[in-house]
Formats: C-alpha cells, sequence, structure tokens
C-alpha cells in the first residue's frame, strides 16, 4: 500500500504542517495585507521506501477587516464629534450614503470626524474597506445621529380647526376668509434641555393678503387657537410665540411683514419687548426656512430665517413665562379674517427631549399606588415605553436614575424624560 505523507510551509496561513495520508479540508486564513503563498509537499511511501515528491502551492489572498468599538454615535449640531476610528487591514475606504455637511469621512483611514453643521437626524451609513492588493471588501455598518431628532412623523401631531395634513405640509388656513388652524406635536418638550426644531413656511403669494402664522410654545392643551388677527395664538397664555406677521391691523405693530417673538398670546402691540421685530416680504409666493435653538444652560433662543440668525435673546422661558413648569406643547398656529392668503407649514426635523407617560404602581405598603405617602411607604413610577431615560425630581436630574421604573418615597415633583 502507498502512504502519502505531507508537509506544509507557511503554516500560519494554513492551519495544519504536516501529516500522514489524506490532506484534511481547512481554512487558509491571512491577516496581512499582501497574499502569501503556502507550499505543499507531498511524498508517496511505498513499503517504507519514498517515492518522488510532488510539490504544489496555495495562494492566500489576506481577508480585509473592518470593525468599530460601536455600532452607533452620536453627532450633534455645532459640537465636534471624537473621531470615530476603526480597526481595519483595508487600504481604501467608501461611505454610503454621503455623512451630514460638516463630517467629513478619510477615504484612507476611514476615519470620521468633524463638527455637523446642521441638526443631524439618525441614518445608518455602509462603510466598504477595499485591499488594493486583491480588491477584496468588506462592509459594515454604523448609526451616526442627534438621538433625540426625529424626522417628521405625522402620528407626532394633532391638528386643528381648519388644519389639514397632505403628505409632510399641513396647510393651517386655505386661501379663505375667517379660518384658522393649528398643529401641535403630541409629545412635549422638556425645557431642562436644549431644542432645535426646524421647518420650511409659505405664507401665500397675495402681498395683501393676511394674517401669518406662528411658532408656539404653550402648556395649556393639544387644541389650543384663535382667530383672525391674532394668526391663531391670541390670547393663549402662558405662551411664547415666533409670529410670522403678514399684515397689519391698524396697531403700533410694524407696518411691514415681520418676524417678532411675542408672550402670553399678546398679538397686538410694537413686538418690540425681547427683540426689534424683523421685517421681510414673507408672502412671495415662496417656501421659506425656519429654525427655533434653545439652549437651556445659557437660557438662549434663537431664531433662524432662511439660514441666517434673526433673533437672539437671554431669556429664561421655565421661569419667566411658564412660572416654574418644565414641559410644554409645541407647534404652528395660522389664521386669516377678510384677507386671505394659503398658508403651510412643513415640520423637516425636531430634536428635544421629549416627556414620556408616567403610570403609578404599587409600592411598599401601598398597594394601591397612592401618590399621597404615609411614613414608611414608597411608590414605583414606570415610563410608558422602555427605552433609555433621565429621572427628575424638582427639575433636578436624579443621579443614576436611567431605568425605566423609579421607586420614589419622599415628596416632591417627579418627571421624567426620554433621552
Amino acid at each position: 500500500a502507498t502512504t502519502e505523507i505531507y508537509t506544509l510551509s507557511l503554516h500560519d496561513a494554513l492551519p495544519i504542517s504536516s501529516g500522514t495520508g489524506n490532506i484534511l479540508p481547512f481554512n487558509a486564513i491571512n491577516t496581512g495585507t499582501t497574499p502569501v503563498v503556502a507550499t505543499i509537499t507531498v511524498t508517496p511511501v511505498t513499503g517504507g521506501c519514498a517515492g518522488t515528491p510532488i510539490t504544489f502551492t496555495i495562494t492566500v489572498n489576506p481577508s480585509p477587516t473592518l470593525s468599530y468599538s460601536s455600532s452607533s454615535y452620536t453627532a450633534v449640531a455645532g459640537q465636534a464629534i471624537t473621531p470615530i476610528t476603526p480597526t481595519t487591514n483595508g487600504t481604501s475606504f467608501a461611505i454610503s450614503p454621503a455623512l451630514p455637511t460638516g463630517l467629513s469621512f478619510n477615504t484612507s483611514t476611514a476615519v470620521i470626524s468633524g463638527t455637523p453643521a446642521q441638526v443631524v437626524i439618525p441614518a445608518t451609513y455602509t462603510i466598504t474597506a477595499t485591499l488594493a492588493s486583491t480588491g477584496c471588501t468588506v462592509t459594515t455598518t454604523l448609526t451616526i445621529g442627534d438621538p433625540t431628532c426625529s424626522p417628521f412623523a405625522a402620528a407626532d401631531f394633532q391638528p386643528n380647526g381648519n388644519a389639514t395634513l397632505s403628505g409632510n405640509i399641513y396647510t393651517l388656513t386655505p386661501n379663505q376668509g375667517n379660518r384658522n388652524g393649528s398643529a401641535w406635536n403630541k409629545n412635549r418638550l422638556f425645557l431642562d434641555q436644549d431644542f432645535d426644531i426646524n421647518a420650511r413656511v409659505y405664507l401665500g403669494n397675495s402681498d395683501a393678503g393676511a394674517d401669518g402664522i406662528a411658532f408656539v410654545l404653550q402648556n395649556q392643551s393639544l387644541n389650543a387657537g384663535s382667530s383672525g388677527g391674532g394668526l391663531g395664538y391670541a390670547g393663549i397664555t402662558p405662551s411664547f410665540a415666533v409670529e410670522f406677521d403678514t399684515y397689519n391691523n391698524g396697531s403700533i405693530e410694524p407696518i411691514q411683514d415681520h418676524i417678532a417673538l411675542i408672550a402670553n398670546g399678546n398679538a397686538a402691540g410694537a413686538h418690540n419687548t425681547y427683540s426689534t421685530p424683523f421685517q421681510v416680504q414673507m408672502e412671495d409666493g415662496q417656501w421659506h426656512t425656519a429654525r427655533f435653538v434653545w439652549d437651556a444652560s445659557t437660557k438662549n433662543f434663537q431664531v433662524w430665517y432662511d439660514g441666517t440668525r434673526r433673533h437672539n435673546i437671554t431669556i429664561d422661558l421655565k421661569e419667566d413665562i411658564f412660572g416654574g413648569r418644565s414641559y410644554v406643547y409645541w407647534g404652528f398656529t395660522g389664521a386669516t379674517g377678510g384677507a386671505t392668503n394659503l398658508q403651510q407649514v412643513e415640520f423637516t426635523s425636531y430634536c428635544y427631549v421629549q416627556q414620556v407617560g408616567v403610570t403609578a404602581l404599587a409600592g411598599t405598603n401601598n398597594p394601591n399606588a397612592s401618590l399621597a405617602l404615609c411614613e414608611g411607604a414608597t411608590v414605583r413610577l414606570q415610563a410608558s415605553i422602555s427605552s433609555s431615560y433621565q429621572w427628575f425630581k424638582d427639575g433636578v436630574a436624579i443621579s443614576g436614575e436611567t431605568a425605566r421604573e423609579l421607586v420614589v418615597a419622599t415628596a416632591g415633583e417627579i418627571g421624567r424624560a426620554h433621552v
């Protein structure tokens, strides 16, 4: 009988080095960046006599590798990200789709860096690594964005009055007289944290039209609103509004179309309490971008119109407007009177810490989940959805309390935000 004895060189690529009989199946591995050649020598042996060896080679191409330390990264508008660096043996790289403006992708290293210039709605990106020596590729995916940001979803809003939705555009008022409409987001925002809300607005194409629309913060209800010269927000108290006023109602308000900051639904007046109204023709048949930015730590509120900041004020919205209450509804209102215009809004993105519902559950010495506790009793509070959270007491974050449930034993105003 003939027995084959084999030996292999470069056994770092081939996981076996020698043996007798048939060569068993194996996986060749090359963790480098260039091909390696494994030499296999087979020697026939009969009756103890060796025959002529046969030698052949196997070329083992490198396997491209690509990995990042996480599958999800946070990127917030205006804040530089910590460079996202991979572990890889690739020699060139590509990413799809393109990153948001301000972020860059290095095609030689696959490092992602930069400062987002705009709101970054979380999205999934595919990174491809290629080895020049073989042309072999490997891919991985990352999610990058601001976890507080959402694209428009109709289920997030409640329309009222004459407001109607088509696609992702709310018509607040048709081009008809004495109409009013509003669209309020159902998820109240948390004024102890930042928000960044982006929209596009359309104020009609008749310069003699009326009356305008307003971006409004209020803590009354999801159907708050009014009509006519009040732009749909007049009389809502407490409230804070950015009005896009397109009609002079004969008071001391600016004669021209203007963007102004108004507290507590006071639609009439000079509108210069907080900042000088910005006057601009808005009934031009064009869509215009609008952005509303709140920095909770500095109490800074900004209004951007067509990419330019038009209002920049310091105000304590929580204390000065809402009497210490942290949660408010937000949305747009609009109205017409005798003069009319088609008035619309498109919500493009909204970034903020949302309030979630909380249910009281039975606790120690408290089988009925009462919120009026006796000494030694507790109540369990459970959030309405399971995600990541932060619990607050009297407006201050409770250290370490980020689970869905919180056990409460002492008095205070307890709240929870979805983060």
